[in-house]
């Protein structure tokens, strides 16, 4: 029979080879990329005005910062943008503290209330901008979540280009996402899966043939 030892070795390589594995892929849960809602989780601060006309000779839009320290998946956005007429909302880069006018994704809403939507995008490390672009001829308001940013948001209109503006009470939106594994880390991940599955049948058939 396997003495005690044996399986006290086999115990602790197995335990490490599904530390491993749980590191990899079991670890990787949605977390809060940023969070503008105050303590209540409501939003219900200043509003900041989303419009324009059909030919954009009137109009304004807002942007609202975060960073990722990693490649993340974003998986759920909530915004508290409510109006009517078309809105885009955008991913655009960081450029000097002021988002660029294009957009990484995008997504479109129609007469929101409140923007709550499963995204399926995938970003590297960096700083980026979460942008609320109205339609022709749309009218409404981005609710400040009364929760301080301590970082400019940004505006621009027909009078003025991006233009950082701090203050206490920043548009409400709430983006949830998951880190995305390292090449190597996955690579690693998956060898301890196979490990795990070839160490326990070696492992019987030593026991059986004992």
């Amino acid at each position: 029979m396997m003495s005690n030892m044996g399986w006290s070795r086999f115990a602790r390589r197995g335990l490490t080879v599904l530390a491993l594995v749980v590191t990899t892929f079991v670890d990787a849960q949605a977390a809060v990329v940023v969070d503008t809602y105050g303590s209540d989780g409501i939003a219900n601060g200043s509003g900041y005005s989303l419009y324009a006309d059909t030919t954009y000779q009137n109009y304004q839009k807002l942007a609202v910062p975060f960073a990722l320290s990693q490649t993340m998946h974003l998986d759920n956005l909530l915004a508290t943008i409510a109006g009517t007429g078309a809105y885009k909302l955008g991913i655009a880069l960081d450029v000097d503290h002021l988002p660029t006018e294009s957009f990484i994704y995008s997504l479109d809403v129609q007469d929101p209330q409140t923007v709550s939507v499963n995204l399926d995008w995938v970003l590297p490390a960096g700083d980026y901008w979460l942008v609320a672009l109205p339609g022709p001829y749309s009218s409404g308001m981005w609710i400040g979540g009364g929760y301080d940013l301590q970082l400019p948001f940004a505006f621009a209109n027909d009078r003025q280009s991006w233009m950082g503006f701090k203050d206490s009470d920043a548009p409400a939106m709430r983006l949830l996402a998951t880190a995305v594994p390292e090449p190597g880390e996955a690579v690693l991940g998956l060898l301890g899966l196979a490990s795990l599955a070839t160490v326990v049948p070696y492992q019987r058939r030593k026991i059986r043939s004992a």
